[in-house]
């Protein structure tokens, strides 16, 4: 994630959202199920806070817990994420 602030001890709501787009993307369309830990680990390794990754966490295991594509999710916001990534 490009923009999260490192100070800060929880995620803010902007952060929450971005975080919650990717990890759709991630699930839904990529099929991709990295363990929730690893990405804990991953973003404290990344010098986050260890709350805010508490949290990344949290929303891994709820986002990756689900069934089915999201309907919030356009392929637009796909192919941007993914052009980030590439």
């Amino acid at each position: 994630m490009e923009s999260v602030n490192l100070s800060d001890t929880t995620l803010g709501a902007p952060g929450r959202e971005r975080a919650t787009e990717y990890l759709k993307v991630l699930r839904y369309l990529e099929h991709h199920r990295e363990p929730a830990t690893n990405l804990r680990a991953w973003a404290v390794s990344h010098n986050w806070h260890p709350k805010a990754a508490d949290e990344l966490e949290k929303l891994a295991t709820k986002t990756f817990g689900t069934a089915g594509k999201p309907r919030d999710l356009s392929a637009e916001t796909v192919q941007r994420l993914k052009g980030r990534w590439t």
